[in-house]
């Protein structure tokens, strides 16, 4: 609690910060809303490892470059706000883990039904947080032949 309560209120008016990014994700995240119905990352993070292309280092630079990656497009991102586009001029799908509360899918599902394309689609993943493809695999493989393929041919 007083983790969250030296954010409070978030977002609010203080700059986002990495380090306040990763205190507002910290505990939805343990409470399963980065991965579903687990309370640590720790499979995800030591995935690279069950392949034999990559090393330990190899694995540690993923982390390294996740953070480098973040340094860099964080300001442009934070000023990237898309609740006023209200049409695209290509196809729009959305994945959305019922369970995510690292990025919330309802905000987005509330996006998607004013939003204008020529097709769109929210798909929900029932048994997913914010980890989709490694959470669901075999329902992000299907949806991509099933529904996203026929559409963008």
């Amino acid at each position: 609690m007083k983790e969250l309560a030296s954010i409070a209120p978030y977002p609010g008016t203080t700059p986002i910060t990495r380090k306040r990014i990763i205190i507002a994700r910290k505990w939805p995240q343990y409470y399963g809303g980065l991965t579903a119905f687990r309370n640590n990352s720790r499979y995800f993070l030591q995935a690279p490892l069950l392949s034999p292309e990559y090393s330990y280092q190899d694995a540690e630079a993923i982390g390294k470059g996740s953070v480098f990656t973040l340094a860099k497009v964080l300001p442009e991102f934070l000023d990237t706000d898309f609740k006023n586009i209200k049409t695209f001029p290509i196809p729009v799908f959305m994945f959305m883990g019922r369970h995510d509360y690292t990025t919330p899918s309802e905000p987005t599902a509330q996006w998607l039904q004013n939003v204008k394309a020529p097709f769109k689609k929210g798909i929900w993943f029932e048994n997913s947080a914010h980890l989709i493809p490694i959470e669901e695999p075999g329902k992000t493989l299907v949806t991509l032949l099933n529904d996203v393929k026929p559409v963008c041919k």
